[in-house]
């Protein structure tokens, strides 16, 4: 090995990088104040807010509540806005009449929605509609996809008192609310699928009415349907026009 040599300060000369880089090289920590470090960490995990430690379920109700408030808050503004510009006259008060107008029923349209657990239901067919019925223990109330039953019909007297007439036959038109969605077919042949599950759903509500309703035979399916087209002939049975020459 090379001797290194003194410098007339008495210093010595020729010291390597290597050695200059581990002196200035920081100390690693001890296992003392890494424990401090760990304890630091800790306590600071323990105080944080209470929001953050309580349960899911905790979490979600004031999410909620959160949310009923914040949806509550723009209605009441809306009306205090609306009466401050009646009293000036303005225009602008119409137009968010109308729009809380739109929010109330969207409101009836979700209250609507949800409707009660327990339920009657029944299946009717006719032709090619199809209609799914549920009874509800209410007042009477019809809703046919959505829609009042004189809305859905037309004012069609006649197509009312079919559709009604199993509730009318057993006392039950003031004693449930029917729910229907209906599907293919024509009105007619619609009504007449939705009478034909109200009575199967009566069915279920109450065995004991079954006689009364087979009397009047609602409950049998009505077979009837449109014959199919055969080929050479303009409709199930009708040829079309002889020309002799």
């Amino acid at each position: 090995m090379p001797k290194e040599k003194k410098s007339a300060k008495g210093g010595k000369k020729g010291i390597s990088k290597k050695r200059e880089a581990k002196k200035t090289v920081a100390k690693k920590p001890s296992k003392k104040e890494l424990k401090e470090v760990k304890k630091e960490e800790k306590v600071k995990a323990k105080a944080r807010p209470p929001e953050l430690d309580l349960s899911a379920e905790a979490r979600r109700a004031k999410e909620e509540t959160r949310r009923a408030k914040e949806e509550e808050k723009p209605r009441v503004e809306m009306e205090k806005e609306i009466a401050k510009e009646k009293e000036k006259g303005e225009v602008k008060a119409e137009v968010k009449e109308e729009k809380l107008e739109e929010a109330e029923k969207e409101e009836v349209k979700a209250e609507k929605q949800k409707e009660p657990a327990h339920f009657y239901c029944g299946t009717g067919r006719r032709k090619t509609s199809i209609a799914k019925v549920r009874l509800y223990q209410g007042t009477g109330t019809f809703m046919i996809n959505g829609r009042t039953l004189d809305g859905y019909i037309g004012g069609r007297k006649l197509l009312e008192i079919i559709a009604k007439k199993p509730l009318e036959i057993t006392d039950n038109l003031s004693k449930f609310d029917v729910n229907v969605n209906v599907s293919g077919g024509g009105v007619a042949s619609q009504t007449e699928a939705i009478r034909h599950g109200i009575a199967r759903a009566l069915l279920q509500v109450n065995p004991d009415l079954k006689s009364p309703l087979k009397k009047e035979g609602l409950l049998t399916r009505d077979p009837r349907m449109k014959e199919r087209k055969k080929y050479g002939r303009k409709r199930a049975r009708k040829r079309f026009q002889y020309s002799k020459r």
